[in-house]
């Protein structure tokens, strides 16, 4: 995770050849060993569930690939197979093997705490040197951004993706601040800087997910929450945003204002509140309705306009049609129920606040999909899909092998 953040933030180059780079000898390396040892590296058996998801995914990218037929037969000129591959094997295929190396290492309780325990403490990191990019001007470490030049584009490379992919960390964060499962002025610290980061990128999605994400962990964890929990998340959220308002540098105030300021206005320019979006997506909409059910090819919106079209799904519904983008909903729906539904299986309530900010995460993240599109920051995805669901898979392992022992008894 320190070198995709080398790579992402800071643009370190870790490409051997085109298409294999520093990331992929490791992760590669990881997956054979795992398929030499005949995927056995823990004496708990994967859920299910983990072939399932393994299995939606492979198709996914099988169907990516075939998807890339349809420019063909429809002679369009300006797709490029070489871009479409290079995509399909850097996001979809990288992507999977993140996602089931990330879950077999971890599918230990001890190692699974242990990753859990880092990834707060990586994501705050970044969230802190986010912060300090942005606070200061005796350092630049990650740079601005060319257009609004006070949004850092932050530890992940792009001020939007930065903005989703801590919001997508945050409510775990939060729920270990509240469950004491490692240092808490180290967790507490990690959660500060993380909402910090978020709103000094001013990206309207970011914080809408962070929000969205916020509201569905207090709703999944609240019959678990002690009172004085309670009592200190509904004092310190609003207290904490109400003292950052006023610490925060006038320039991001009045950037935030500004990015916001559509709010509330009689006459709206949706074009122009939505940084033109709206205009990317009616041309994504109409790309689709050429082809709804197949899609115009994977990566075809990119093709043939050249730029992103900031909504992951229109993406999947232009490149893959209603089959593929169907298919991507289908694997985070089975993903979410898998983790929300494992609330149940919690033999204490510190575990079942874990997961309800793990399963939060998700909806965190597939609501600001909706407003952006990720690249190699899909692999921080992966991998907290990854120890999410083996994190998830230890612990109804450990409620069956408790009923099987009461059996015994």
């Amino acid at each position: 995770m320190i070198e995709l953040i080398l790579e992402t933030g800071i643009r370190l180059e870790s490409v051997i050849i085109q298409g294999l780079s520093f990331k992929n000898v490791v992760i590669y390396t990881l997956f054979i060993t795992l398929t030499y040892n005949h995927f056995h590296v823990s004496k708990i058996k994967p859920h299910f569930i983990m072939r399932k998801t393994r299995n939606i995914y492979i198709t996914l990218i099988f169907l990516s690939l075939l998807s890339l037929s349809i420019p063909y037969i429809n002679e369009n000129e300006k797709f490029s197979y070489v871009d479409a591959l290079i995509s399909i094997k850097s996001v979809l295929l990288d992507g999977l093997l993140f996602y089931i190396v990330y879950f077999y290492y971890t599918l230990n309780i001890n190692e699974s705490r242990f990753m859990l325990q880092l990834l707060v403490i990586i994501i705050g990191v970044a969230a802190f040197l986010t912060f300090i990019d942005a606070a200061t001007n005796a350092v630049s470490i990650f740079g601005f951004d060319l257009v609004e030049t006070n949004r850092p584009l932050g530890a992940f490379g792009e001020p939007n993706q930065t903005a989703l992919i801590i919001a997508l960390y945050t409510p775990f964060i939060i729920s270990i601040c509240l469950v004491g499962n490692m240092n808490r002025f180290v967790s507490i610290s990690c959660a500060i800087f993380c909402f910090s980061a978020i709103v000094m990128t001013s990206s309207r999605g970011g914080i809408v997910s962070l929000c969205v994400g916020l509201l569905v962990f207090i709703w999944m964890a609240k019959d678990n929450l002690k009172i004085e929990q309670k009592l200190l998340m509904s004092i310190s959220l609003p207290m904490g945003s109400l003292v950052g308002w006023f610490v925060l540098p006038t320039k991001y105030t009045d950037l935030i204002l500004d990015r916001f300021s559509f709010i509330g206005n009689n006459t709206i320019d949706f074009q122009e509140a939505s940084a033109g979006r709206t205009y990317l997506w009616d041309v994504g909409y109409k790309m689709w309705l050429d082809s709804p059910i197949f899609g115009n090819g994977w990566t075809a919106f990119k093709s043939t306009t050249g730029a992103a079209i900031h909504n992951t799904l229109l993406e999947y519904l232009v490149g893959m049609g209603l089959i593929g983008a169907a298919l991507f909903m289908y694997l985070w729906y089975t993903i979410f129920v898998f983790v929300s539904k494992t609330r149940k299986y919690c033999h204490s309530r510190h575990d079942t606040i874990i997961i309800s900010g793990l399963a939060a995460g998700i909806i965190a993240l597939l609501t600001g999909l909706l407003f952006v599109n990720l690249y190699i920051t899909w692999f921080f995805v992966w991998i907290y899909a990854g120890i999410t669901m083996a994190y998830c898979n230890i612990i109804r392992y450990r409620y069956r092998l408790r009923n099987h022992l009461m059996v015994i008894k």
